[in-house]
């Protein structure tokens, strides 16, 4: 099992502050991740209220002023009703900042005290419930008829109406919040194994089967932050601490029956073979602790099933708070059976990384750990998956070059294939933020077709005799001309933060004119962009019309502006064979959204026009001297509102609301 090996020998070492290089303080660990959390998360998305929890948590610990003061800062203008910035609103109390408004309102933070009641009151008579009295979604209205819910309610209602109750007293909130917990607890039970599943009487399989077959990491994540937060601060003389109690060890029990060698948790649980998953395992590791805090655990016997999991999650969180091996978001996906959870994946820097990080080293540091010495340095088991640009000459693909970075790959074809293929450029819409490029290539050659989605996209980008995204040729004035297949590629610097090499051409003829392409082409992580710095040379010494294709698919829009130096394309259609990223991967019929674009500087742009399905920028070029634009493709599919790779959903408004400016500034930046 990869990573075994180095951690196995690991195990044996004790979580002690000690002289080590490799010694980190969770206090800052906690903050780093804290800050690389609200640099990246989105905060009208509710992953951000678990971040705020975790802040809260900390800064409740720390006793220091800028913790709470940056908490509070941020989920202030929510408390107050001011931000707009909401695209999942699915629980009104995510409108205030969640559970973390509640536990500093009764905690003594003034400021929140009035938005945090307010919230109570209103979602208590708004938040739609089930016939067995159960907040459930409030955007999904659709779903009330099966009478259903995910699990993942649990983490939002019952740790904010038990901070709520507590602040107003109100014991009907308090109770409220241990009774939701538990009916959850016992519908969602799964008896082979005493975990829980993730969704009752969801819309992919209500009515033939009710409640879904998984024990997914994150689900189980959700439940054990609400019984977290009921060890912890639910009144012990209260109608429910006994049950609090039973579930709790009942639960915690189990999750350290099959706790990995390394101290984590997989993505199904009850399957070892499945992949690390980072934010069920922490907020299990959370939990643990606060039942050993709470006296539910015995500290003696279950103290070194934390101390290990607080190795493992340290393993996977890198010096400056990054994340890795955080599944997206999943929503019961298709038929919620436990291979449908194992097939969505994981991501670094996922949307649901870093709140649970920052719970389980809050919950790390109530238990006396500070300083923590570890046997490899931090992070060190993202090496493997880490995201990166890379290019490669696949000699053993007919000598293709393809290029990637955390979002998307895109390949062109080489002199082997010049009387079958033209000079387009190809996309691979690959659905994970790691290099595929060398796995689907030796896939391709063991009969695994990148053809067909393996659970990381696949090849269904069809180019032709086109441009595909970013093929090139010369605007004679009616028609376009193009040349064949690179000739020569030199690769000057190979990643994994920037990639940069250079295609050459052979000449081509335009009207009696010899024609020479030479691109160089570079790109960076987190933008769906390449760069490209071409120079056109005429053999007259002329200058010329420079035409940067892309090819529209079915019946996509168009959208151009010379004065703006944008062309764009977005299709959406069916696309027929197994595909995806895992919101009912494989399922053949499912709707895809596909943009491309090219961004130039307008002080080079000549125009806009069309050849077939080529839609074409034209750029002024000199000849012999270098001209510069961006080219980009994205992707996603209709039902996926967690992130994906490159938030492929969002690219119509990413590209509206791009530039060739902002993508030099990207550029420069990297």
């Amino acid at each position: 099992m990869r990573l075994k090996t180095l951690l196995c020998a690991a195990a044996g070492l004790m979580l002690v502050a000690c002289a080590s290089k490799n010694t980190v303080d969770l206090v800052k660990v906690a903050r780093n991740v804290s800050e690389q959390g609200l640099a990246r998360i989105d905060h009208g998305h509710y992953p951000a209220s678990v971040l705020y929890h975790g802040m809260a948590e900390l800064a409740l610990y720390t006793g220091d002023p800028a913790d709470m003061k940056r908490v509070v800062d941020v989920i202030q203008v929510m408390a107050d009703g001011k931000y707009e910035g909401w695209q999942f609103r699915n629980f009104l109390d995510y409108e205030v900042g969640g559970v973390a408004t509640s536990l500093l309102a009764w905690k003594g933070q003034e400021s929140l005290v009035n938005g945090a009641k307010k919230c109570a009151a209103y979602m208590w008579t708004e938040q739609p419930r089930t016939s067995d009295n159960v907040m459930t979604g409030y955007t999904a209205k659709w779903w009330l008829p099966h009478d259903g819910y995910w699990i993942d309610l649990a983490m939002t209602v019952t740790p904010f109406y038990l901070y709520a109750g507590l602040l107003e007293n109100n014991q009907e909130y308090i109770d409220y919040s241990a009774y939701l917990a538990l009916t959850i607890c016992d519908r969602l039970h799964d008896a082979s194994n005493d975990l829980y599943h993730q969704a009752y009487n969801y819309p992919g399989g209500w009515p033939d089967m009710p409640i879904s077959e998984d024990n997914w990491s994150r689900g189980n994540g959700w439940m054990s932050m609400a019984l977290s937060a009921l060890l912890r601060d639910y009144p012990h003389d209260g109608q429910y601490w006994d049950r609090i109690v039973a579930e709790s060890r009942r639960f915690y029990t189990a999750v350290c029956r099959i706790q990995d060698e390394n101290g984590l948790w997989h993505q199904e649980m009850s399957n070892p073979e499945s992949y690390v998953e980072m934010s069920g395992s922490a907020l299990v590791l959370a939990g643990v602790g606060a039942a050993i805090e709470a006296g539910v655990l015995d500290k003696k016997e279950y103290l070194p099933y934390f101390e290990k999991g607080l190795r493992g999650i340290l393993s996977y969180i890198d010096p400056d708070g990054c994340v890795g091996h955080t599944c997206m978001g999943n929503l019961a996906p298709n038929k919620g059976l436990k291979k449908d959870f194992e097939i969505r994946h994981w991501y670094y820097n996922e949307n649901h990384s870093f709140g649970p990080q920052v719970l389980a080293l809050a919950q790390a540091l109530r238990l006396g750990y500070k300083k923590v010495s570890l046997p490899a340095p931090m992070g060190w088991a993202n090496d493997p998956d880490r995201p990166r640009a890379y290019v490669k000459i696949a000699t053993e693909r007919k000598s293709d070059v393809a290029w990637e970075n955390d979002r998307i790959a895109f390949r062109v074809y080489s002199q082997e294939v010049a009387n079958k293929a033209a000079n387009g450029v190809d996309v691979w819409p690959k659905s994970v933020d790691y290099s595929i490029i060398d796995k689907w290539y030796e896939n391709n050659n063991n009969k695994i077709s990148y053809h067909v989605d393996h659970g990381e996209g696949c090849d269904w980008y069809v180019i032709g005799n086109g441009r595909g995204t970013g093929g090139t040729g010369i605007w004679d004035g009616e028609k376009l001309v193009w040349g064949e297949v690179y000739d020569k590629c030199e690769i000057a610097n190979n990643g994994p933060k920037h990639i940069d090499f250079t295609l050459s051409y052979k000449p081509f003829d335009v009207n009696g004119d010899a024609i020479t392409e030479v691109k160089r082409i570079e790109m960076v992580n987190e933008t769906s962009f390449y760069k490209v710095t071409e120079t056109v040379t005429s053999a007259s010494g002329n200058d010329v019309i420079l035409a940067v294709g892309i090819q529209t698919i079915g019946e996509g829009s168009v959208k151009a502006s010379a004065e703006e130096g944008k062309l764009y394309t977005f299709d959406v259609f069916t696309y027929d064979k197994p595909l995806g990223i895992g919101v009912n991967a494989k399922q053949p019929n499912y709707e895809t959204q596909f943009g491309s674009g090219i961004l130039a500087d307008p002080a080079t742009v000549a125009g806009i026009a069309q050849d077939g399905p080529n839609q074409l920028m034209l750029l002024k070029v000199k000849s012999g001297q270098p001209v510069t634009y961006y080219v980009g493709a994205s992707y996603g599919f209709q039902q996926n509102s967690g992130k994906l790779a490159g938030n492929h959903t969002q690219w119509k408004a990413d590209y509206e609301n791009n530039s060739f400016a902002a993508q030099e500034a990207h550029y420069a930046s990297r």
